[in-house]
Order: structure tokens, then C-alpha cells, then sequence
């Protein structure tokens, strides 16, 4: 009896264990492909599908103790329930108050940033530039906001001023005389007419406020402009007073 036996069975096929293993491996990455593509897909549909709210933002940066006004704000989508805690949620809880710091740009608008703006100019009131340096303008310990008493002294010896001398005969020293009560600091300008306030906080963190503050204070002239806010029945005694002496602040107790 006659046994045929084939060599060829039982050997291994290199070529072929190959050529599976390379389908096999297409096969996981295309897989893997269209997964990611699907996954990629899915979610920019959740994306452009899912629910938003509208939330109160600053429309450009505000620098600390500018008044905002409504061009200062503006409404933009976010994903619902992404606002945060003590969100402003009305413009009218925005608009005319001062902030406290910087509000960058598209920066949610947290109510505890702002505060009530003593800095709007009502129909009563009028504005007035002040010559200061910092003996007259309290160190420059004033901010914008401050409340301040002015006091003037005739050292020119005008007769057309207000007069409020003392009573008292034998009192030989030029008193000064109160000529307006509860002025408002708006700003204070160096000679370059720039903000002595924006400009050394336009950069700085909170914590270096004061820092940057003193530094600008150094390169003040002594013909520095207190801008201030006061009553339009105080204005002809201010103005008067700035030209023929000399005007001193008087910072109210918790005067802001």
C-alpha cells in the first residue's frame, strides 16, 4: 500500500499570517476612524445644538472707577448654566455704576465689581479744574468718587472774593474760608493731561495698586488738575478762589 504524504501540510505561511494581520490592522484603524470622526461629528452638533442663555458681559475693557455706560456692555451666548454666581443679569443693574477694577472684555459682569457712582454729573452740577499738588489734594490720598470739603486762602488780597474772615478783632492770621461743601473727585490730570489713576492701574493687579499709584504720584508737576464734581450755586465762589489764592481738600470721612 502506497502512503502519499503532503509536504506542504502543517507548514507555516508567513506571507499569508502577514497579509491577515495587515487586514486585520486596516480593519481596527478604520474603525478607529470613523469613530473619531463620529465622535468629532456628534460633538459639533452638540455644540451648535445645545441649550445656551444669554449673559450680560463688558462689550469692551472698563478700567477701574470709569462709569459704565451702556455702550460698555453687551449680551453674548454661553452654554446654560455656565454664568456665574452674582452675574449681572439687567443692564439697568450695570449701567451707571462705577467699577471697582478692571472688566476686561467679554469679562461676565460680577454685581460685587461695581459700585453706586457718585461720578454722573447731574443738572444741578457742574464740573471745575483745580490746580493741586500734594499737600493741597491730602497726599493724593483722594480717588475718584471721594467726597471733599474745599477751603481757599486769599494770599492775593482780592476784594472781590467771598469773605467768611473771623469776627474776632485781634485774630490777625488770613483764616482760610470754606467756599464749597461735598465736592466730588471725578479725576486728577498730570501736566500731560493723562489720569493719574488709569494710567498707573491699566496694567497692574489689584494687589499693586498702591505701588503703581505712588510711582505715577512721583512724576506729578505741581500744577497737577483736580477735576471735581460740585453745585452749580458753589461754582462762581470755586472759580473765583482758584484765581486769587490758593484751594485746599479736606477728605470726608468715608468720603467715596
Amino acid at each position: 500500500m502506497k502512503i502519499s504524504i503532503n509536504a506542504n501540510k502543517g507548514k507555516f505561511n508567513k506571507t499569508s499570517f502577514l497579509n491577515k494581520r495587515l487586514a486585520g490592522f486596516m480593519v481596527i484603524v478604520f474603525s478607529l476612524t470613523l469613530a473619531g470622526l463620529g465622535t468629532y461629528k456628534l460633538r459639533d452638533y452638540l455644540i451648535d445644538n445645545r441649550p445656551t442663555e444669554q449673559v450680560l458681559v463688558a462689550g469692551r475693557d472698563i478700567m477701574p472707577y470709569s462709569v459704565i455706560t451702556s455702550e460698555d456692555i453687551k449680551y453674548i451666548e454661553i452654554p446654560l448654566g455656565s454664568s456665574l454666581s452674582g452675574t449681572a443679569k439687567n443692564p439697568k443693574e450695570v449701567i451707571g455704576k462705577r467699577a471697582n477694577t478692571v472688566l476686561y472684555k467679554n469679562e461676565q459682569i460680577l454685581l460685587k465689581k461695581l459700585s453706586d457712582s457718585s461720578l454722573i454729573v447731574e443738572e444741578d452740577e457742574g464740573l471745575v479744574g483745580i490746580p493741586v499738588d500734594a499737600i493741597r489734594a491730602v497726599g493724593f490720598k483722594i480717588r475718584p468718587g471721594d467726597v471733599v470739603d474745599i477751603y481757599w486762602i486769599n494770599d492775593r488780597q482780592s476784594s472781590d472774593l467771598p469773605t467768611r474772615k473771623s469776627t474776632d478783632a485781634s485774630d490777625e492770621v488770613e483764616r482760610a474760608q470754606l467756599v464749597a461743601e461735598q465736592a466730588v473727585i471725578i479725576d486728577v490730570l498730570d501736566k500731560r493731561n493723562v489720569s493719574i489713576y488709569k494710567q498707573a492701574l491699566l496694567n497692574a493687579p489689584e494687589e499693586a495698586m498702591e505701588e503703581a499709584i505712588r510711582e505715577k504720584k512721583s512724576t506729578l508737576s505741581m500744577t497737577a488738575v483736580a477735576v471735581i464734581k460740585i453745585k452749580n450755586k458753589d461754582v462762581e465762589n470755586v472759580i473765583t478762589a482758584i484765581g486769587n489764592g490758593t484751594s485746599y481738600f479736606c477728605k470726608r470721612a468715608g468720603g467715596s
